[in-house]
This record gives C-alpha cells, sequence and structure tokens, in this order.
C-alpha cells in the first residue's frame, strides 16, 4: 500500500505544472485569489515553449484579526 501511494505521489509531483526555474530579466505574471479565511498566490513565467509555467507558489490562511 505504502509503495503504491509512493508511486502516485512521486508522478503527481513530476507531471505539469511543474516549476519552472525564473529567469530574471523576463516579466513575470501573478495570479492572486483571496476569499474571508485565506490568499493564494501563483507566480507565473513563460517558458522556451511560449507556455506560461509556475515559477513559485504561496498560500496563507488568516488569522482571526486579518
Amino acid at each position: 500500500m505504502e509503495q503504491a501511494t509512493f508511486k502516485a505521489l512521486k508522478a503527481a509531483v513530476a507531471k505539469e505544472p511543474v516549476l519552472l526555474f525564473p529567469k530574471l530579466d523576463e516579466p513575470f505574471e501573478m495570479e492572486v485569489d483571496t476569499s474571508a479565511v485565506a490568499i493564494g498566490a501563483v507566480l507565473n513565467q513563460k517558458g522556451e515553449d511560449r507556455k506560461t509555467h509556475p515559477v513559485a507558489y504561496y498560500s496563507e490562511s488568516f488569522s482571526a484579526t486579518e
């Protein structure tokens, strides 16, 4: 059971979208979504294939006072 779970997790991590190494001299695109309880963001950049790929992810739950 554990081996099958590990293989499934490994396959999921390796398939698209895979994080792209950022090119600091190229423009970035940011996607942000928020709700009453959390915020999430993805930093994207076009790869050599001219498709948009994620560079970084961010998510955080808000505290009660936020």
